[in-house]
């Protein structure tokens, strides 16, 4: 059962929301829906309800580009990031690293310990914006010994 859902309804593409409101989708919408999905409750539309007509928001027409499902993001249609991501300049493991001069596995490693600020995980991998730091090294604090 879904949570949230985007769908391609005809020529529009239309977030379905929990409250049983529809909302337009733009790329303000899809930010905060990749970063903030895990509470899909703030999300309210004005374009509408699905829940007026159908009893489940899979019921509801239209094809399924995203959904939100047990705290999980799905994203059926990468072409929903790639408008994304040109619009707010992301950057992939791969870009991140050779801009820095450092390993693919080193930036996906400081990716999933949350130490790239404003990195966002999604089905396929990671988006990193393209003017986030690379994290400085973190360094241990000597004691000093007894003498």
């Amino acid at each position: 059962m879904y949570s949230l859902r985007v769908i391609k309804s005809k020529k529009e593409t239309l977030l379905l929301c929990p409250n049983g409101s529809i909302a337009k989708v733009d790329s303000k919408i899809l930010l905060r829906l990749l970063t903030d999905f895990l509470n899909p409750k703030s999300f309210k539309g004005k374009y509408g309800t699905w829940n007026n007509l159908y009893s489940e928001m899979e019921g509801y027409p239209g094809e399924t580009l995203a959904f939100v499902e047990r705290e999980q993001l799905t994203v059926k249609d990468n072409k929903l990031f790639e408008s994304l991501r040109s619009e707010t300049e992301y950057l992939s493991i791969t870009e991140y690293a050779e801009m820095h001069g450092k390993s693919r596995p080193m930036v996906k490693k400081l990716c999933q310990n949350d130490r790239i600020k404003g990195a966002i995980k999604h089905s396929t991998g990671w988006l990193i914006p393209k003017n986030a730091p690379y994290p400085k090294r973190k360094t241990r604090e000597c004691k000093p010994k007894n003498i």
